[in-house]
């Protein structure tokens, strides 16, 4: 056995000191340079790009977004225009206003920041949650607008989308489903399990506003995201398409209904044990219950949840017959007879990216990864990568509803009898 040198050791040591040391510097400099507000803007304008991008996609193959999801237009709205090109249209426009005022207010954030590093104020630089200053007033603001922007009345700036939207939240925030507008609803109430931390971290900017905490520097979210406060926001959205997914059993009688609820009521348990191994952290039960045993069951769970969701997207949400074993799978590469994407290749890799995005927290049981879901930057990766991953998934899902629902359009018919009327 080779011996290594002390001295050799000790430089190893200091250079993980010194790497976590810079490590902890980019962090604080992201919650300063980044708050929280920001984040949730940021967060939730990638999620309608994506939604533009998507409709502009499934128009470029033939496949109308707009009918699917029953969005009417105003009568001077889309002149000249097929309904789905002004669809996109009208998302990219209304994105393009949105992030231009995002945009000018953190210019302006950064510009009084810039002044508060010329006159030595460094005790906002600290990355504590200090009282609320001058500064805080316009990453708040900026919210605060950004959010009222989507309830503004009238028939100005895109007010039909909006109307639609707004609507369809009512109607979902209770566990409604409207049976004719069904597909609409069930896209949004998907997308909103993909947005559970955004809506975490909106409650956590309200909290440090009415408390009256910076929102420069990190979140505090010890006080204003308790364990239950936290398990009750993070089960909402699923909840909610647990509810639908009853709805949908006690009209039609399909079992598969029943499957999907099994589906949604799986994400409980990771949600559930997340929190727990919070709680725990540190300490030990008066019945004996540790963090590591929370942390176990966490992992179980988030293994079971998605290989459950992985085996869901492609075989129900996607109709795939990768995952079936007759010859008609095989003479379709596993996919299915109508395709309205080309090169096939690209439904294997949007099947891989589903996979591995669907198991980016495993990146969190890793030593050199753990940090990921301990920053408020990684966090901020993750929420943005769950949203590409989603936006991915839509453009399947909406191919999926538009063959059941309309047949293959201007593409040969091959093999529809493969398809069911299930979602």
């Amino acid at each position: 056995m080779v011996a290594i040198p002390l001295e050799a050791v000790n430089a190893a040591e200091n250079l993980k000191v010194a790497a976590e040391a810079a490590a902890v510097k980019i962090i604080s400099a992201f919650d300063i340079h980044f708050p929280l507000p920001y984040r949730i803007c940021v967060t939730i304008l990638a999620g309608i790009w994506a939604w533009g991008f998507t409709a502009k996609l499934l128009n470029s193959v033939k496949i109308d977004v707009s009918l699917l999801i029953r969005h009417s237009f105003p009568k001077h709205g889309a002149a000249g225009l097929s309904s789905a090109r002004s669809l996109h249209r009208d998302i990219f426009h209304f994105a393009s206003i949105l992030s231009l005022f995002v945009f000018g207010s953190w210019v302006l954030f950064a510009l009084i920041l810039l002044r508060q590093y010329s006159n030595n104020d460094f005790d906002i630089m600290q990355g504590g949650n200090t009282r609320v200053r001058t500064i805080d007033l316009v990453p708040v603001s900026t919210l605060f607008l950004f959010l009222a922007s989507f309830f503004i009345p009238g028939r100005g700036f895109h007010s039909a989308g909006r109307r639609q939207f707004l609507a369809i939240m009512r109607r979902i925030s209770v566990g409604g489903l409207d049976v004719e507008g069904r597909f609409a609803d069930v896209l949004v109430s998907d997308v909103l399990t993909s947005y559970t931390r955004v809506l975490l971290d909106l409650g956590v900017a309200v909290c440090m506003f009415v408390a009256g905490t910076s929102c420069v520097g990190k979140p505090d979210r010890s006080s204003c995201s308790g364990p239950y406060v936290t398990t009750i926001v993070l089960s909402i959205p699923y909840v909610i398409r647990f509810r639908q997914c009853t709805i949908d059993f006690q009209r039609t009688g399909q079992t598969m209904h029943i499957a999907n609820c099994l589906k949604y009521l799986s994400s409980l348990p990771v949600v559930f044990f997340g929190v727990l191994q919070k709680m725990y952290k540190g300490v030990e039960g008066d019945n004996g219950f540790t963090e590591a045993m929370a942390y176990k069951l966490w992992i179980f769970a988030a293994v079971i949840n998605s290989c459950y969701s992985i085996v869901w997207d492609i075989k129900c949400d996607w109709n795939l017959e990768l995952l079936n074993s007759s010859p008609l799978a095989y003479k379709h590469g596993g996919l299915r007879g109508v395709l309205f994407f080309r090169p096939r290749i690209v439904y294997y890799f949007v099947i891989l990216l589903d996979i591995s995005f669907r198991l980016l927290w495993a990146l969190k049981v890793t030593t050199n990864f753990r940090f990921i879901g301990d920053t408020e930057s990684g966090l901020f990766g993750l929420e943005l990568l769950e949203i590409l991953r989603r936006s991915v998934w839509m453009c399947l899902r909406t191919e999926k509803e538009w063959i059941t629902t309309h047949g293959a359009g201007n593409l040969p018919m091959v093999e529809m009898e493969t398809f069911g009327h299930n979602n």
